[in-house]
């Protein structure tokens, strides 16, 4: 996604946001472990649910609810492989 490009998501709604590793991982190289944190944290604001995040395969989906409208806010999502590689992507999302 670009820079300038961000996802929307309701404050009722309850969504993941998949992360696609695919083209992150070499040959043979798995997710070991995988967190998910949101920028900022404030009360209301857009978190991760209790469930956290799933993975399956290479994909890794936080589960989201909240978020105070208009507001925008970072979904980030963090790895670490069967190799000790890790690797950070991000997400911007607006409430709308």
């Amino acid at each position: 996604m670009p820079a300038n490009d961000f996802l929307t998501k309701n404050a009722a709604e309850v969504l993941d946001f998949p992360f696609d590793w695919t083209s992150a991982l070499q040959s043979g190289e798995t997710i070991s472990t995988a967190a998910s944190s949101v920028s900022p944290s404030e009360t209301g604001g857009l978190a991760i649910d209790s469930g956290g995040s799933t993975v399956t395969s290479n994909i890794v989906s936080p589960i989201c609810s909240g978020g105070l409208r208009g507001r925008r806010y970072q979904l980030i999502c963090s790895i670490v492989t069967n190799q000790g590689r890790t690797n950070e992507q991000r997400r911007s999302i607006v409430i709308i």
